[in-house]
């Protein structure tokens, strides 16, 4: 999922495609062949003076790409974008750069060969050319699943943890996770989880076994006021798709919240 005029959403498809939404759920681009296994968050930015959505993503081959999209682009073109291993890639996460410093965006991963160790840093332009930037590798207790990166740093989570999702609001953080038996967790300003039940829409159901999201807590057009969850999984009709969730109850609510989300 992309932030600011860049709002869309990047699809990453079991046979390697990626298509790219806009938030009222209509395609921006027909689904193409690219060999994607694995998607982080989006940032919109001028790149070289021209108005594009990075997507960073790991292939079904193991290695660290960039998706661009912007204009009229028929398809995202793919940057190889060299993070300094020769491991085949198992995960990642990415944000919006948080100060000048940070460059293009920020980005974090890590590896099968070693599952516990986080490498983040910094995708930088120099010249026409994108850069990794690394920091200091960061050991976790356990095997990485999923992880988060906030204006603090990073944040892993281990098995059974699929995705996670930080919807920032009114300064306040709201941090949900999907494990992999399709349960939803929140966590409020790093305050205990607690389960989240969200519930089927009126012409929607929710997927019966969700694979993956991502959300944010910004305002989204299509009738996102308070952000927006994407949830992607299995409908009970047995298409594959994505569901889109507003996690108003939870970001906008003066009073606290239920963890029972429309």
């Amino acid at each position: 999922m992309a932030g600011a005029l860049g709002s869309t959403i990047a699809v990453g498809f079991e046979d390697g495609g990626l298509q790219i939404l806009n938030f009222e759920g209509d395609r921006v681009t027909d689904k193409s062949d690219l060999g994607v296994a694995r998607l982080g968050d989006g940032h919109y930015l001028l790149l070289s003076g021209v108005p594009v959505t990075l997507f960073p993503g790991i292939s079904q081959a193991g290695d660290m790409k960039v998706f661009i999209h912007g204009g009229q682009l028929p398809q995202p073109l793919v940057y190889d974008l060299d993070v300094a291993t020769s491991d085949r890639l198992d995960g990642l996460c990415s944000a919006a750069p948080e100060t000048a410093d940070d460059g293009v965006m920020r980005l974090a991963f890590w590896t099968e060969a070693a599952p516990q160790i986080l490498h983040s840093g910094r995708i930088v332009q120099i010249n026409e050319e994108l850069v990794f930037l690394p920091d200091e590798p960061v050991e976790a207790n356990r095997a990485i699943s999923a992880c988060l990166l906030d204006e603090t740093g990073a944040t892993v989570f281990s098995a059974p943890a699929l995705a996670a999702a930080g919807l920032e609001r009114r300064a306040h953080r709201h941090v949900v996770t999907l494990d992999n038996s399709g349960n939803f967790q929140l966590s409020s300003d790093g305050e205990a989880s607690q389960s989240l039940s969200i519930r089927n829409g009126i012409t929607v159901d929710m997927p019966l076994l969700p694979v993956d999201m991502a959300g944010t807590g910004d305002t989204r057009s299509g009738g996102y006021p308070g952000g927006v969850l994407v949830v992607a999984g299995q409908a009970p009709n047995g298409d594959h798709g994505l569901v889109f969730i507003d996690p108003s109850q939870v970001t906008l609510s003066p009073f606290g919240f239920s963890t029972q989300a429309p």
